[in-house]
This record gives structure tokens, C-alpha cells and sequence, in this order.
């Protein structure tokens, strides 16, 4: 009532990109009726009220004392209009009081005291923090930043850790350090932003697409051939930063082919990784692999190995034909000439002849 009575005022915050509007309420309702979504309700129709609300007003109060020609200052403050956070809760404000003084008072020192302070570092972005920061740099929509900050989550270059805070992991930063040594624009959210500034152009019809499209493929396929030359700055930075896979894993089986050592890596993706035949050979991702009584596969000739898994369920297996299935995927089944196994392949001219 009192907003009705006083006028709405204007927001003046936030820009209407044209994806969907902003999230408002359209009727009112009540805790029983809106039930177990009342909090939410509740909080989404306070922050509307809140942007058309007036301003917090407050006096403010500022002291200034000289101690042996030194300078201190004490302020304090008294509302004298709530304002909007009247209805949002969380943004009100307190008096801070003090007492009244006159210009050229003098009063006694009761306590001095030195004290010692450090400086702390800022905390991990929170996924707020982050969206607000891509809406800055106009890195996204407000339909597909949520999309962004996912991506970066599955492919491992952050981490989602405690109060939803997103923490690099190595692979992270060892992507961000290696493309500032080759080209730093890909880092920045410039390029990004420009992009997505073009595309709002088009989308106002004040930029042709076909030219936009050709601009932003010639600077992209500039860059990428500059990349390629210069990629080897990023082997080097990968080389000091990440454990090579024969590093990390550990002697468990022979290969078929070389009769060499085959490793397995424990960590996820678990793998196996021949160092003299330079070959990597998907695993199962649950489970505890070790060698299987020395026995080899009679196709291929690789010591087979035990998988225990904890849910109860333990077999042995090929890593030669769990990789790369000797008789097909199960959408090929029964097209034999589709096979690209190594041993289909050597017994193929046998196999064709009797068919």
C-alpha cells in the first residue's frame, strides 16, 4: 500500500538482453497456499518489492580528533528512511551512534593501545560471484552462463567445493598458464565478449551475419595456426606440471604384443598403458584390477587380470578385448566384415575363404 501510495521507482540495475524476462511475481498468495515453496516465494517477491522501492536514506556522522598531531576518525549513522530495505530484510541497516561533540572539545585519552593486522586472501569464486562477473565481461546469456560454469565443471577444470564455491584444479590452471604463453587473448574474456556483442548487433539488425560469421572464422583460424606453431610451449608447461602415465602407474601385467609390462593407472579414468607399444587401453572405472593367475588371452596373447568389485561382482578379463572387442560392438553384431580387431584382421583371409 504504501508503495501504491509513494510511486514505483524505476530499477536501475540490470539489462534486458532479450533472452526471458526477469523472475517477478504475478499474484499474491499466501503461506498455505504456496506451501512448501513459501520461502522461496517469499524471498523472489521481497527482491521484486525491494528494486521498485525508494532508497535507504541515512545521516551520516563524521569525527575527526587530534592525538599529538596525529589523526583519527570515528563515523557513525542514523536512518532517517528505510527505504527499500523495509521490505528486504537482509539489506537493512542499524544506527551506529555517537555521542555529540562541539568543534574544539578536548577530551582525556582513557586507552592507547597498537595493534598488528594482516591482509587476507579473497576466497574462491562462488558460482554467484561468477555469474555476476560474466554478465560484466558479457561472456554469455542469462540462458546459457548456467551452461558455461557446468561445462567447466565436467571437464574437470574447476571443482565445486564447499558453499558452492568453484576451485581450479590443476588441469585447470595448467590450461590457463599454457594459453597465456601462447596467446593471452584466449584467456581473457575480451575475445569472448566481443563476439557475443556482435551477435547482439545481428540480433539488432545492425550487423550482417555473413560478415560477422567471416570476421570472427578469419581471427579463430589466425589464432588456431598460431597455436599450432607454438604449441609445444604447452607440451613443456604440461611436462613440469603432470605426472607422465608411466609415472603414475604400476607394473601389473604383460602386454600381448610386446611381452612387455603393461601399468594401470588407479585413478580415474582408470587405464592401462604400454610404454614400449605407446598404447593406452580403457579399463572398467569401478573396481580393483590385479594379475589373474598369469593366464593369457588365446587370442591376443595378453595376461589376463582380475576386476573385484566392491558390490560383489569380480571377473577376469583381456585388457586387449575389453579395449577393443574382438567380435564387434553390439550394434555391429553379425557384420563380421566391419571388424577392425588386430586379430580379426589376421585371420581374416582364413575366416573369408571358408565363408
Amino acid at each position: 500500500q504504501e508503495l501504491l501510495r509513494n510511486g514505483l521507482n524505476k530499477a536501475r540495475e540490470g539489462v534486458d538482453v532479450g533472452d526471458h524476462p526477469p523472475i517477478t511475481p504475478v499474484r499474491a498468495g499466501t503461506e498455505a497456499q504456496v506451501g512448501e515453496g513459501w520461502r522461496l516465494f517469499d524471498m523472489i517477491t521481497r527482491h521484486f518489492l525491494a528494486t521498485v522501492s525508494g532508497d535507504c536514506k541515512f545521516m551520516r556522522t563524521k569525527v575527526k580528533f587530534d592525538i599529538n598531531n596525529e589523526e583519527f576518525v570515528v563515523s557513525g549513522r542514523k536512518v532517517t528512511d528505510p527505504g527499500f530495505t523495509r521490505i528486504q530484510l537482509s539489506g537493512e541497516m542499524d544506527d551506529v551512534h555517537v555521542p555529540d561533540f562541539t568543534k574544539g572539545e578536548t577530551l582525556p585519552l582513557k586507552k592507547l593501545g597498537v595493534g598488528s593486522h594482516k591482509t587476507r586472501a579473497p576466497p574462491y569464486l562462488s558460482e554467484s560471484d561468477l555469474l555476476s562477473l560474466m554478465e560484466k565481461h558479457g561472456v554469455g546469456t542469462d540462458a546459457s552462463m548456467a551452461t558455461h560454469i557446468n561445462n567447466i565443471c565436467e571437464r574437470n577444470y574447476v571443482a565445486l567445493a564447499e558453499g558452492r564455491r568453484l576451485v581450479p584444479t590443476k588441469l585447470g590452471i595448467g590450461l590457463v598458464h599454457g594459453f597465456q604463453l601462447v596467446d593471452s587473448q584466449l584467456v581473457i574474456p575480451k575475445v569472448r565478449g566481443n563476439i557475443e556483442n556482435m551477435c547482439t548487433l545481428i540480433a539488432g539488425g545492425k550487423a550482417e551475419c555473413d560478415s560477422v560469421v567471416h570476421h570472427v572464422l578469419k581471427i579463430f583460424r589466425a589464432k588456431f595456426m598460431y597455436f599450432v606453431m607454438h604449441v609445444d610451449l604447452i607440451d613443456q608447461l604440461f611436462e613440469s606440471t603432470f605426472t607422465t602415465l608411466e609415472a603414475a602407474g604400476r607394473p601389473i601385467s604383460r602386454c600381448g604384443n610386446c611381452n612387455k609390462y603393461l601399468s594401470v593407472v588407479d585413478r580415474k579414468p582408470v587405464r592401462m598403458f604400454c610404454k614400449n607399444c605407446d598404447r593406452v587401453y580403457k579399463m572398467p572405472q569401478n573396481g580393483q584390477i590385479k594379475l589373474y593367475k598369469e593366464l593369457r588371452c588365446p587370442l591376443d596373447q595378453f595376461e589376463l587380470v582380475f576386476v573385484a568389485n566392491k558390490v560383489g561382482k569380480s571377473y577376469p578379463l583381456c585388457p586387449m578385448c575389453y579395449d577393443d572387442p574382438p567380435f564387434g560392438s553390439k550394434n555391429a553384431v553379425g557384420k563380421h566384415w566391419e571388424l577392425e580387431h588386430p586379430i580379426y584382421q589376421k585371420y581374416r583371409p582364413a575366416v573369408m575363404s571358408c565363408i
